[in-house]
């Protein structure tokens, strides 16, 4: 029986969306969970006399969380849509005898978590235009070390509030579609069309100090939150508004903290 020790996730940053470039693939930095997966949509409809099942359109997409290193910052930052557009990949999976590659694919979300005593990490989640079955490859361990998370300094609404850890959730919404086009042999079935709805930003805090303002007000004012690991990467949120604050009650003697979840505007998050 095989373990996850020969796994591998490579990628290639597309220069047109849903078409592999030239060129060797670079592994996608420290790995720790990941998965690939090809929804085949198989349809199976009712009718007189038994059932009917047909495949329609194939519905790709992949999820990952990594251990960001500092080398990783442009590939984060690359899930920020820019004029318009959006960078895909090529991104391949899979262990050393077996494979998926999947074209077009597009960071459709991105979580940012910023622990005390753990290292910086982040989950994105892939949908993709089309994809494939390879031979499977291998690569190298890591080389380079996770942020540090001790150079995080935070700064939440003018204060530190004595910030236990941050979450930041970037949602871009993106829309894939096909159409009656000729795409090729074994491409029929993919989604060649593509699009962006609204980005949606989303933040959650969990501090040792209480966040109490505007619990007696008619309205709260929007915050900012923004860690910053040095020279390395600092994540900025602005235009924030409190939508759910959540207190613990019970017993024990381990230290109390407040959750506070927040919502942003598209822009809201800045990654540098």
């Amino acid at each position: 029986m095989k373990t996850h020790i020969s796994d591998y996730l490579v990628y290639k940053t597309e220069t047109q969306h849903g078409q592999e470039p030239q060129g060797s693939a670079s592994p996608l930095y420290i790995v720790v969970d990941g998965e690939i997966e090809v929804n085949e949509n198989l349809k199976v409809e009712s009718a007189i006399g038994g059932v009917v099942r047909y495949y329609s359109i194939i519905e790709p997409s992949a999820s990952v969380t990594i251990l960001v290193v500092p080398s990783a910052k442009t590939f984060i930052q690359s899930a920020k849509r820019s004029a318009g557009d959006l960078t895909s990949y090529t991104l391949e999976g899979g262990t050393s005898d077996f494979g998926i590659k999947l074209f077009g694919a597009f960071i459709d979300e991105l979580s940012l978590e910023a622990r005390v005593g753990e290292a910086l990490r982040a989950t994105m989640r892939f949908a993709a235009m089309g994809a494939t079955t390879t031979t499977g490859a291998t690569q190298a361990g890591p080389t380079e070390s996770p942020i540090d998370w001790k150079t995080g300094i935070a700064t939440i609404a003018g204060s530190d509030y004595q910030l236990a850890s941050l979450r930041a959730t970037l949602r871009n919404n993106v829309k894939l579609e096909a159409d009656f086009s000729d795409r090729g042999s074994g491409k029929r079935r993919w989604r060649n069309l593509w699009g962006l709805g609204l980005e949606n930003v989303e933040a959650s805090l969990e501090i040792y100090l209480p966040y109490g303002a505007g619990l007696a007000a008619d309205s709260l004012s929007s915050i900012t939150a923004q860690i910053a690991f040095g020279t390395a990467l600092t994540i900025s949120l602005s235009d924030l508004l409190v939508s759910r604050r959540r207190v613990p009650v019970k017993g024990g003697d381990d230290l109390w903290v407040m959750t506070v979840e927040l919502v942003g505007r598209p822009g809201s998050l800045t990654i540098s």
